[in-house]
């Protein structure tokens, strides 16, 4: 309840509690560099700095709000937090953060991509977390699935159920967001929709669980290298690949839709 007090939150700022400052002392500040060749290529007199964050013990910003997440849990009275990961890089930071907090932690992770991850997976058990590839042996859905499909490389929705089930098993209440891009698109940005449709018929059919999804999107559809001294196409990604705007209205109507349907 905490988070979501946050979320629904008039305020204009949240105080971080000393506990989590103690712990993000550890690695931030992150470095602030100056984009010096970029404002060369957009010739502007103006100076532009960017935040690296692979300084983090998992290479990634998601530590932030990891950290926070568990540390909210735990004050809740939550021993143990159960999560899913497509590409690992949430699970690295959920596993991350519940072992500085004191959590237990398990991350179920789709067959495919702890298969070839290994080094997630390691990150992962050396922060203290257990790793589930999904589907598993140890939900009565996943044993479903592999009683049908021995070899199944397992999906975004079965990690979800899964999960689901497990929370369900120690009393939380079974909610999650989907991220639909990284590991749950196989890397691949136009898969975002068909990720998204997964979710959208989820939802449709009453599924209670899903309470958001992410996506990666932009103006312009896909994305570009920065080369210094060439102009780029104004609003399309110099880092992930993305969908385009039109394609994003597309997949949050069929969201609402889902949603209305759900009721």
């Amino acid at each position: 309840m905490g988070l979501i007090a946050q979320e629904v939150s008039m305020e204009p700022m949240i105080e971080i509690p000393d506990e989590v400052r103690d712990i993000y002392r550890l690695y931030r500040p992150t470095p602030l560099f100056r984009a010096r060749a970029f404002e060369e290529a957009l010739d502007t007199p103006a100076h532009i700095y960017y935040k690296s964050e692979h300084v983090s013990p998992v290479g990634s910003h998601k530590l932030n709000t990891a950290i926070v997440q568990a540390y909210v849990n735990k004050k809740e009275g939550v021993k143990r937090i159960a999560t899913e990961t497509g590409a690992g890089q949430w699970g690295s930071a959920m596993a991350c953060a519940c072992k500085l907090i004191g959590l237990e932690c398990m991350v179920y992770m789709v067959r495919v991509s702890d298969d070839q991850k290994p080094y997630r997976r390691i990150m992962m058990t050396t922060y203290g977390a257990d790793i589930v590839a999904s589907p598993s042996n140890l939900t009565h859905a996943g044993r479903h699935i592999l009683a049908e499909s021995p070899d199944s490389p397992g999906s975004l929705g079965i990690a979800i159920a899964e999960v689901s089930a497990r929370l369900a098993a120690q009393g939380l209440p079974e909610r999650v967001m989907v991220d639909c891009s990284h590991g749950n698109s196989q890397r691949d940005y136009r898969r975002q929709a068909d990720v998204a449709s997964d979710v959208a018929g989820q939802i449709a059919t009453g599924s209670r669980r899903i309470f958001g999804a992410m996506l990666e999107s932009n103006i312009v559809e896909g994305r570009q290298d920065y080369v210094p001294g060439q102009s780029t196409t104004y609003g399309q990604s110099i880092t992930d690949a993305c969908i385009a705007i039109g394609e994003t209205e597309r997949i949050l109507d069929e969201l609402a839709r889902a949603q209305q349907a759900r009721g």
